[in-house]
């Protein structure tokens, strides 16, 4: 069957805004090594430096893949822009509880989850023993060590 390049894009679109930050990644990623392209002298392919050598790669990709890993790559980075907005914002009208400090040492936690972590959570005093407050929502808080 073939596909008119109108219908072709259109689906693209539809199919990337539905889509979450790592399953666009993943796409990528799947792009450059199903062309061998994916030996890339970077740690992160999505900094600065990965997605300069990206677009370059994009250059060796045929047109159809390279259009909609362009594609791809603009929603991931308007997706960066949106975090970023939002992440601004909640500095902008949201003044750090020592609890939300506590959670961005966690790895992987900034300052967006660490939010919505210490809200889900609230006072974790209403909690009568670690083990009641550990069931809240899944969370799984560290044990501390026995010695």
């Amino acid at each position: 069957m073939v596909v008119a390049d109108s219908d072709w894009s259109a689906q693209l679109e539809f199919d990337c805004n539905a889509l979450p930050p790592t399953q666009l990644k993943n796409r990528l990623h799947a792009t450059l090594a199903k062309y061998a392209l994916h030996d890339m002298e970077v740690s992160d392919l999505f900094g600065v430096r990965g997605r300069q050598l990206l677009r370059q790669r994009c250059e060796l990709l045929p047109p159809h893949t390279a259009y909609a890993t362009h594609q791809l790559l603009e929603q991931v980075e308007s997706l960066n822009r949106q975090v970023t907005g939002f992440e601004h914002r909640i500095k902008s009208v949201l003044k750090p509880t020592r609890a939300i400090q506590l959670l961005t040492t966690m790895p992987g936690v900034g300052l967006t989850l660490a939010v919505v972590i210490a809200l889900e959570i609230g006072d974790v005093t209403r909690f009568p023993n670690r083990r009641e407050a550990r069931q809240l929502r899944g969370v799984h808080l560290p044990r501390p060590r026995e010695r």
